[in-house]
């Protein structure tokens, strides 16, 4: 209902969404599935509801919007099977909005969400990127990852993700991933231009010319 008519403005007030008079009833509904036990299946449908609600710009208001990215903030604290696959949802569902949100209304907020929480989503990001580059496949989380850690001073960082924009690029299917693929680029090349230190930017030279042979 959400993905067909989450952004159909109402008849009666065009300055309105249809769907927003019940925002407050859905997201009740939502934190109510979000049990800490409501299971994976549980937790992604609500996760997705929460994504279509930023994305639809159902929910306008940034503030109510920070209050809904609350809800899809990873725990990282509870090493259970169960936590670890909720976490990977809500991992997922960040690094999605964060990608859809370039030039869009609520990208600030979804920008400065991602920031404040960096320690939470760097290292599962991350992750996801290495897995993938090891099994030579593009991954959606390239382009958040490269957003957020684009400033590193870990040339192996800068490398592992230099190495899967690259992989994204070539593999991209449409306009849209190779848009995201170019964005994820040209920021870790920016950083690289900016680098104060030379040693740091030697490493990450030969760090890069080292994996040239798998990357071509």
């Amino acid at each position: 209902l959400l993905a067909r008519f989450g952004d159909v403005r109402d008849d009666d007030d065009r300055a309105k969404l249809y769907l927003e008079q019940y925002v407050v009833q859905v997201v009740s509904a939502v934190r109510r599935v979000m049990s800490p036990n409501c299971g994976v299946r549980g937790m992604a449908a609500s996760v997705r509801v929460l994504a279509l609600l930023v994305t639809k710009r159902t929910v306008q208001d940034d503030d109510a919007v920070a209050k809904l990215l609350l809800l899809l903030l990873p725990d990282t604290e509870t090493p259970t099977t169960l936590q670890a696959a909720i976490a990977k949802e809500k991992s997922a569902a960040m690094a999605g909005l964060l990608a859809a949100a370039q030039h869009q209304p609520f990208a600030a907020v979804v920008q400065n969400f991602v920031a404040a929480h960096r320690e939470v989503f760097a290292p599962l990001w991350l992750e996801e990127v290495r897995s993938a580059v090891t099994a030579h496949q593009p991954s959606a989380f390239f382009f958040p990852a490269a957003w957020l850690l684009a400033s590193s001073d870990a040339p192996g960082t800068l490398c592992l993700l230099l190495k899967q924009g690259l992989v994204n690029l070539r593999l991209a299917k449409n306009d849209a991933e190779r848009l995201q693929a170019v964005l994820g680029l040209t920021a870790l090349f920016k950083n690289l231009a900016g680098f104060g230190n030379d040693a740091i930017s030697s490493s990450f030279v030969q760090s890069v010319l080292s994996e040239l042979p798998a990357l071509l």
